[in-house]
């Protein structure tokens, strides 16, 4: 999520002339208007032979700066000509609270193809975009922190402003999903992180460098100091939930859920715990805002195969929960099967604490136990350990964030555990899943990105 500033730190949108140019404005991560760029970028890259894109699962992804930041080049070139600097929004919050410039490695590593010695080579940059090269020179960082170093102390202003003391250490930014790692009390390889919120991010820590086809990235030090960090995700799970809520509720539904003061989604809860494991009656493929994790193709799209007269709102709506829950085993079968085994899973957000029937289909459809983190506000807490370990043991915090993480983290609140009945009822369903996806997704038909838009 970058924006454009000068060099006092002043989002270009805060200036008269920018106030009604959108791409002076942050740019949020899952809006998918850098298609062509990422397209140009991946191309370039690939035709170079980069070596360094198989850390990131072999392609760029649209939603990353380097495409976004080419997009506004094209789209509104006076933004950047303006411009002094192109940053994350969490570098950006760091510089306004600590008056120190610097950008946390985990963004710039994840996000902004940073390579722990610099940004990928003129020569192939320039391939994608001649402009590309100085654009990077000048607005990208050039002094970067992992999360839990000291990136400055506490200005007057921002002391006043929150009533903390004045030079509080402030840790070197992460971002918000990275951050529930060390949230969960995860500090050691095998065990995994996935933030169930509006999107899937799915999180390991390693002691090696392993290249991972398909996955976001793999960055030293891009999650937790001493570690390599892997990454990757699903673009669309509570919104693929709520976008059901928002167009495929039935009026009768919504009538119901208003009468007896329910969410409209606890409703659909209720109505699809009914359906046994398996037997919604349709498949459906989860690529409501396309395949990040492991195909990394915006342009796919959902799709959900058998409809018939007698479908109702409750089988659309379980298989939606089933297909998404499809989408997290292959990225758990396919780092399993890149020799980075999964012993454990840790949960976090919205969805953890609020849908326990996804969270047994999780279970169920993967054949692992999930467990749910302490608090759904792991990132917050995550942060919290990033902040305490910046600190150190002279300001009252710890030695680091391993240390901070055990510390502070705490015990699972619940488990979940795979039922033996219903993980054989969904390993039919989903070979039938694995047939689509790799028919739509691999090469069987290019028919979802013909579809008029």
């Amino acid at each position: 999520t970058p924006l454009p500033v000068l060099a006092d730190g002043t989002p270009l949108c805060f200036l008269p002339e920018f106030a009604k140019e959108p791409h002076a404005w942050v740019k949020l991560w899952k809006h998918h208007g850098a298609v062509r760029e990422a397209e140009d970028l991946n191309r370039a890259f690939q035709e170079a032979r980069a070596p360094w894109l198989a850390r990131y699962g072999g392609a760029v992804n649209l939603e990353w700066i380097l495409p976004k930041m080419l997009e506004t080049r094209r789209k509104a070139p006076s933004v950047l000509e303006r411009a002094d600097r192109f940053l994350e929004a969490s570098d950006w919050v760091v510089w306004q609270l600590t008056g120190r410039e610097v950008r946390g490695s985990c963004a710039a590593g994840y996000k902004g193809c940073w390579l722990g010695d610099g940004y990928p080579p003129e020569e192939e940059l320039a391939r994608a975009d001649p402009s590309l090269p100085g654009l990077v020179d000048r607005l990208l960082g050039k002094e970067f922190l992992p999360a839990g170093r000291p990136a400055g102390g506490l200005t007057g202003e921002w002391a006043v402003r929150l009533g903390l003391e004045e030079g509080t250490p402030v840790s070197a930014p992460i971002i918000d999903a990275h951050a529930a790692v060390p949230g969960c009390g995860v500090a050691e390889p095998g065990r995994m992180v996935i933030i169930l919120g509006t999107s899937g991010c799915h999180m390991m820590l390693g002691r090696e460098e392993i290249l991972v086809p398909g996955i976001q990235g793999v960055v030293w030090e891009g999650i937790l100091p001493g570690f390599y960090g892997y990454e990757a995700g699903q673009a669309a799970l509570g919104d693929l939930f709520a976008w059901f809520a928002k167009n495929a509720l039935p009026a009768a539904y919504a009538k119901e859920a208003e009468t007896r003061s329910l969410d409209p989604l606890v409703l659909m809860e209720e109505k699809a715990r009914a359906i046994p494991p398996g037997k919604s009656g349709l498949v459906a493929l989860d690529w409501w805002n396309g395949n990040r994790s492991i195909l990394i193709d915006p342009e796919l799209r959902g799709l959900v195969v058998g409809f018939h007269m007698g479908t109702r709102p409750e089988n659309l709506f379980r298989a939606l929960l089933e297909a998404a829950a499809f989408g997290t085993r292959v990225i758990l079968d396919h780092f399993q099967a890149q020799g980075l085994p999964v012993k454990e899973v840790v949960t976090t957000g919205g969805i953890a604490g609020k849908n326990s029937l996804f969270l047994q289909i999780l279970a169920d459809a993967t054949g692992r136990s999930f467990h749910v983190a302490r608090t759904d506000q792991a990132c917050a807490l995550g942060a919290a350990v990033c902040g305490a370990a910046a600190a150190g043991p002279e300001r009252g915090g710890f030695p680091g964030v391993v240390p901070a993480a055990r510390a502070l983290a705490g015990e699972p609140r619940a488990t979940f555990h795979p039922d033996p009945s219903a993980r054989e009822a969904y390993e039919k369903v989903f070979s039938l899943y694995m047939e689509l996806h790799d028919h739509f997704g691999r090469g069987g038909t290019d028919l979802m990105k013909r579809i008029p838009r």
